[in-house]
């Protein structure tokens, strides 16, 4: 078996795979021919910038709406992508903005900057499953649902934790989502809609806002326009 093979073959096996355990792939010529493997079966290599992790997805043919009559999004219900929004927002989105930055929140920034660049990449934010039930629970479905939901986002490999008081990413938080698209409806669909609350008059200003009465991302998501055009990871199937 070529090592092109045996990479794929552990990549459909298990879904998502340690960048580390995969050295293989930093080989361009192996890395081309993996591709080309997948491509034949309708794949694709997942990657991310932001993540420590290889994956694989359907491509772009095979998953467009006149080849499959699936939807993307792993039948995900309207709740569960409201808070997979919240969730990428809460965790994928400040560890990017810390890599970028250079800098870990809470962290006493080292003097070199090589040290501090690697303290960003290091840095896992997590939230905890209270945290989620005071601020979307009422959103929701409440307490129970709320924890049905973490456990579905668990099992698909979107979050990962042992205890509810400390939920962090997941290898698809990054593989499976689409960051720029997700960001662009963060900015475009929410935020604009909050912004706009506060200029007609209708509250007052978003820094004026106690937390707890601030309108959610729950509120405001719709799955019909981004969470089914999500590329998810072909794992799963």
């Amino acid at each position: 078996m070529s090592d092109a093979a045996h990479i794929c073959s552990r990549l459909i096996v298990a879904g998502t795979l340690p960048r580390k355990s995969l050295p293989e792939l930093d080989h361009p010529l192996v890395r081309a021919e993996v591709e080309k493997t997948l491509a034949d079966c309708g794949l694709s290599l997942a990657s991310s910038a932001y993540s420590e992790y290889w994956g694989i997805q359907l491509s772009t043919e095979t998953a467009d709406a006149t080849v499959l009559d699936t939807a993307t999004n792993l039948g995900l219900g309207v709740d569960a992508c409201a808070l997979l929004t919240v969730l990428w927002a809460r965790l994928a989105l400040q560890s990017r903005t810390a890599e970028d930055a250079r800098s870990a929140p809470g962290q006493q920034p080292s003097l070199l900057s090589e040290a501090r660049a690697q303290e960003a990449r290091e840095y896992r934010p997590s939230i905890r499953s209270q945290t989620l039930e005071g601020e979307f629970g009422k959103q929701l479905g409440g307490k129970t649902r709320l924890r049905a939901l973490l456990s579905l986002l668990r099992r698909l490999g979107f979050v990962s934790y042992r205890t509810l008081d400390d939920i962090s990413a997941g290898p698809l938080m990054e593989l499976g989502i689409d960051g720029e698209r997700m960001t662009s409806f963060i900015r475009s669909r929410v935020l604009g809609e909050l912004l706009g609350v506060t200029q007609n008059g209708a509250s007052e200003t978003l820094t004026a806002l106690p937390e707890s009465e601030s309108p959610s991302l729950a509120e405001k998501f719709d799955p019909s326009s981004t969470c089914s055009n999500q590329k998810r990871a072909a794992a799963d199937n």
